[in-house]
C-alpha cells in the first residue's frame, strides 16, 4: 500500500523520455457506476457477462534521489542558468541599442527640427523678396507709364515747337521781306522828297504841276502811313513769335530735365531688379540645398 502511494506521488514528477498510462476513473464515474449497479439489481434483471478491463500499463519511474534523474536536474540546471544569462546579455544589448537609436533618434530629431527653422527662415525670407519683387514690378509700371506719358508730350511738344519754327522761319522771311521793301520804299521817298523839291523850284512856272505835286505828295503821305502800320504789325507778331520760341525753350528744358530723371530713376530700379533677381537665384539655391539636405535626413532616419 505505501508503495502504491509512493508510485503515485512519483507520477507528478517529470521523467526523462517516459511516458504515464492511462489515468484510473474518478470517484463520480464510479459512483454513477455503483447506481447504474443498484438500479440494474432493483430490477432484478440478468446482466450480461461483462467484458474484463485490461489492467493499466504500469511504467517504471526513477526515483527523486536516483543519480540520473539528479544529473539530468544538474544539466537541465545549468542550460537553464546559460539561457537565462543569454537572455540577460541579448536584453542588455538591447537596450543599449535601443539607446543608441533613441540618442541618434534625439539628435536627428534636433538637427531636423534646426532644419525646420532654417527652412522657416527661409520661407519668411522669399516672401519678403517676394513682396520686394512684386512692389518693385508695380513701381517699373507706374515710372513706365509715367516714361510713356512724358515722351507722349514730349513728343506732342516737340511737333508744336516744330510748327512754331516754321512759323518763325515764315515770319523771319516775311520781316526781312518786309525790310527789303521799306528800304525800297524810303528810297523812293528820297526820290520823291527830292523831285519835291526841285518841283517847289518851278512851282510858280505851272500850277498844273504844282498840284499835281500836292496829290503825289498826299499819295506818298497815305503810302508811308500804311507802310508804317504794316511794319508795325509785322514787328508786334516778330515779338509774339520771340516769345513763343523762349516759351518753347523753357518748355523743352523742363522736358530734358523730367526725361534726364526718368532715365535716372529706370536705371535706379533696372539696378534693383538685377539685384533681387540675384537675390532670388541665391533663395533658389538655397532651397534645392535645403531639399538636398533634408533628403538625406529622411533617408538617414529610413
Amino acid at each position: 500500500m505505501m508503495s502504491d502511494e509512493k508510485q503515485t506521488e512519483n507520477v507528478a514528477q517529470p521523467a526523462s523520455g517516459v511516458d504515464s498510462g492511462p489515468e484510473p476513473r474518478s470517484e463520480s464515474e464510479q459512483e454513477r457506476a455503483n447506481d447504474t449497479h443498484s438500479e440494474c439489481d432493483f430490477a432484478r434483471l440478468p446482466e450480461p457477462p461483462k467484458p474484463e478491463e485490461p489492467e493499466p500499463v504500469r511504467l517504471a519511474l526513477l526515483p527523486p534521489d536516483h543519480p540520473l534523474l539528479q544529473k539530468f536536474q544538474a544539466n537541465l540546471k545549468d542550460y537553464l542558468l546559460r539561457t537565462k544569462e543569454q537572455l540577460k546579455n541579448e536584453i542588455a544589448e538591447i537596450k543599449y541599442q535601443l539607446k543608441l537609436k533613441e540618442a541618434a533618434r534625439e539628435e536627428q530629431g534636433a538637427k531636423l527640427y534646426d532644419l525646420q527653422q532654417g527652412i522657416n527662415r527661409q520661407n519668411e525670407q522669399l516672401e519678403d523678396y517676394v513682396q520686394q519683387i512684386q512692389t518693385n514690378m508695380q513701381k517699373r509700371v507706374e515710372m513706365e507709364s509715367e516714361v510713356t506719358q512724358l515722351k507722349a508730350e514730349y513728343e506732342q511738344r516737340l511737333q508744336t515747337k516744330k510748327e512754331q519754327k516754321q512759323k518763325y522761319n515764315k515770319r523771319m522771311v516775311e520781316l526781312e521781306n518786309m525790310n527789303t521793301l521799306e528800304g525800297h520804299i524810303r528810297n523812293w521817298a528820297d526820290e520823291v522828297k527830292d523831285e519835291v523839291k526841285n518841283a517847289k523850284r518851278i512851282v510858280h512856272r505851272d500850277t498844273q504841276l504844282q498840284k499835281q505835286l500836292s496829290e503825289d505828295k498826299k499819295k506818298s503821305d497815305m503810302l508811308f502811313y500804311h507802310l508804317d502800320v504794316e511794319v508795325k504789325r509785322k514787328e508786334h507778331e516778330v515779338e509774339l513769335v520771340r516769345s513763343e520760341l523762349q516759351d518753347m525753350r523753357d518748355i523743352t528744358d523742363v522736358l530734358k530735365t523730367s526725361i534726364n530723371d526718368a532715365n535716372t530713376d529706370l536705371e535706379v530700379l533696372q539696378t534693383e531688379h538685377k539685384r533681387l533677381t540675384q537675390a532670388w537665384s541665391e533663395v533658389i539655391v538655397a532651397i534645392q540645398h535645403r531639399d538636398k539636405i533634408l533628403y538625406q535626413a529622411q533617408q538617414s532616419m529610413g
